[in-house]
């Protein structure tokens, strides 16, 4: 089971607000224990992220594919499922067309029908967890499976599409995740992560793992697999090493590795993923890419080691211009808390000196509107004024 509690994937009330979210209250207590008692923590905050794609939902299926799914009908290659995805939807699914969408991607039928039938999948996916348990019943993990090749020998939609199904049957069920994850699937999905492969498959690759890494047993196949931890760090390269926007996802999936294993805290943090991660930090950064990176950091933030390495990275002032620009209280709140962890350190304190020490801070008090970020400023000012080294 996660130890990380689910946030929204982005703002859902005003600007500046979380309101009504369910925020990591782990995440929150941990970094308060650190503050208050003015050492490292060593909790364990968790995080995930909700299921997201480009595609739609639907609780209908094409008049095209109805036909296919028809007992009898037949399934030769002239006659492939079309626009299974198209927006024109019409016909109620019936009993029993999982069960025939699945049997058309175990084999037997033509490349054109075997993509369509993914697709179908995918969006039968968003149908509720009636739909879902028939497809895992069904036997469709195994097939799904084997389309996640790096090099498809079939449309590029086979492995991208079998790669969204498998992350939204594994966000919406523990057993289902367990499945998945015991049937190879994180090794094939990890696989995909690489450079080389097509950007749409390599995004989903990254989104399925983000959806089961808060599984203990996806994190140690993860850590296991030769390359798989530098595969994460890769993707925090968006743009560059990696495809744009897989970078949240990576750090999520190093974030829960981080949380649920000291050594790997340690370990991960070596291999040099600040650098990166505060490089996202930026204006105009989307809020799951700020709210992730911030997440990992806190995470690799429980030892002065690796805090050391946040500082000397430059994040003490990477951090404080995400403050004025960020809408989001929850990250605002995280950034501040952050900065509070890192301020236990005293070696630390030169580099908040550096951007203006205390008065930073209590300009931040009087014009943050939201209370629990004046609460967490105060607090840090209080480590800050207590420090032998701050100039007050």
């Amino acid at each position: 089971m996660s130890m990380l509690l689910e946030i929204p994937t982005s703002p859902t009330s005003a600007p500046g607000s979380l309101q009504g979210s369910p925020a990591r209250t782990l995440l929150r207590s941990r970094s308060a224990a650190a503050v208050g008692n003015a050492s490292a923590s060593t909790g364990q905050p968790t995080l995930t992220s909700s299921a997201s794609s480009p595609l739609g939902g639907s609780r209908s299926l094409h008049g095209g594919l109805r036909q296919q799914l028809s007992p009898g009908a037949r399934s030769s290659s002239e006659s492939p499922c079309k626009k299974v995805l198209g927006d024109s939807l019409s016909g109620a699914r019936l009993p029993g067309d999982v069960e025939r969408v699945v049997a058309m991607i175990q084999g037997g039928q033509s490349l054109p029908i075997q993509r369509d039938a993914v697709k179908a999948l995918a969006r039968l996916t968003k149908e509720g967890a009636d739909a879902r348990d028939e497809m895992m019943s069904a036997g469709v993990v195994k097939p799904l499976i084997g389309y996640l090749l790096d090099t498809p020998t079939g449309p590029i939609e086979l492995p991208t599409f079998a790669a969204v199904t498998l992350g939204r049957l594994a966000s919406q069920s523990e057993l289902h995740k367990r499945e998945i994850i015991e049937a190879n699937g994180v090794r094939k999905l990890l696989a995909l992560t690489n450079g080389g492969v097509a950007p749409g498959l390599q995004k989903e690759a990254f989104r399925a793992l983000s959806l089961m890494c808060d599984d203990t047993a996806c994190q140690r196949q993860i850590v296991k697999t030769p390359g798989g931890i530098d595969a994460m760090v890769n993707g925090l390269r968006a743009g560059k090493a990696a495809v744009a926007g897989v970078e949240k996802y990576a750090a999520q999936v190093l974030a829960e590795i981080a949380a649920n294993d000291a050594a790997q805290c340690c370990s991960i943090c070596k291999t040099g993923p600040v650098p990166l991660v505060l490089a996202s930090l930026k204006p105009g950064a989307e809020f799951d890419v700020c709210a992730r990176a911030v997440e990992l950091l806190m995470v690799l933030g429980r030892f002065e080691q690796n805090q050391r390495s946040i500082v000397k990275a430059g994040g003490v002032a990477r951090l404080i211009n995400v403050l004025n620009g960020m809408e989001s209280a929850y990250v605002r709140k995280l950034v501040v808390d952050l900065l509070a962890l890192l301020a236990t350190h005293s070696l630390n304190i030169p580099a908040f000196e550096k951007e203006g020490g205390i008065n930073k801070f209590e300009r931040l008090l009087a014009i943050d509107d939201d209370e629990e970020v004046r609460l967490s400023a105060t607090k840090l000012v209080d480590i800050l004024s207590s420090s032998k080294e701050t100039v007050v």
